[in-house]
């Protein structure tokens, strides 16, 4: 494909109608290069305009996603050619057809994994997937995050997770989270006016009739899980007592946990609910609220 100047119509939709309302429309090509396309586009008879850093095919299908885009309108001055003239460039556009890669099968996602030391089935590789979802990393880069189940492993290292990048055609596994637990969530957010995800991950382990858990909020850096907050949850049934024959619920504990991100804020907010095993809420439980700022050191 040449890279000289043409000028590209495509059909796109947009799909966050806070901004502006769902159509589809037309957009045009007024400049590209081997690295930059410039595109304007029409929106209820409103001009935007923005840069897109691939180079975009002479035909294809575009969508504005609410987690990589804000408008921006601009006023354009017509030259003699009728082109648009354009003074302010922000946002990029992102193909329908490249906005996520195809996942990875389990196979290609096994044997990918560069650290199989850090796996606790036996052997090594005898690792299932569970389940898989998209992510994004902190500087934008596709990847996917999965929860596993470990063969062979022992009752509190069964579970974990691996996190797994085609571009590199690689894949790991995060041995700092799992036990008994390979549950996450993805949770989109704003941060200094950039969409980024951030993930809730949990861990959980148990033995002498205690079940201790934990959901961890993080973003994703490279390889790295980096802590926004983490929030602790325990299961006790209490101690037995002859006299009832059974536990007394009133010597055990029920400690919930919830992390709420708000979504175009950069702020989580991290409730606690403590009290004992008795089956009477509310009475007997206290509920603590703490709002957490969002921070993230890669974001200037």
């Amino acid at each position: 494909m040449s890279c000289a100047s043409v000028e590209i119509y495509f059909n796109f939709v947009q799909v966050r109608p806070t901004l502006v309302s769902p159509k589809v429309g037309k957009g045009i090509v007024i400049y590209k290069t081997c690295s930059l396309s410039v595109l304007v586009f029409i929106i209820s008879q409103k001009q935007y305009i923005a840069k897109f850093t691939q180079v975009v095919d002479d035909v294809s299908e575009y969508h504005i996603s609410s987690e990589s885009f804000d408008f921006i309108k601009v006023r354009p001055k017509m030259n003699k050619k009728n082109k648009l003239a354009l003074s302010i460039l922000f946002g990029f556009l992102i193909p329908v057809s490249t906005t996520h890669a195809a996942v990875p099968t389990d196979k290609t996602i096994i044997s990918w994994i560069t650290n199989l030391q850090d796996s606790n089935a036996n052997p090594p590789q005898a690792i299932q997937i569970d389940s898989t979802e998209a992510v994004k990393l902190i500087s934008g880069e596709e990847a996917y995050l999965s929860g596993v189940s470990f063969e062979n492993a022992g009752r509190n290292f069964w579970a974990g997770y691996v996190l797994t990048r085609p571009k590199l055609k690689q894949a790991r596994i995060l041995k700092e989270f799992g036990g008994q637990s390979n549950s996450f969530k993805v949770h989109p957010t704003v941060y200094k006016g950039k969409p980024i995800q951030l993930i809730e991950i949990e861990s959980a382990g148990s033995g002498q009739g205690t079940v201790e858990s934990s959901k961890s909020l993080v973003y994703l850096n490279q390889w790295s899980t980096k802590l926004i907050t983490r929030v602790e949850e325990s299961s006790y049934n209490g101690r037995y007592d002859e006299k009832l024959g059974a536990e007394d619920c009133r010597t055990g504990r029920e400690n919930s946990g919830y992390l709420n991100v708000m979504p175009y804020s950069p702020y989580v907010i991290r409730t606690t609910v403590t009290g004992d095993a008795c089956n009477n809420k509310p009475q007997g439980y206290k509920v603590s609220s703490k709002l957490i700022p969002i921070m993230i050191s890669e974001i200037k």
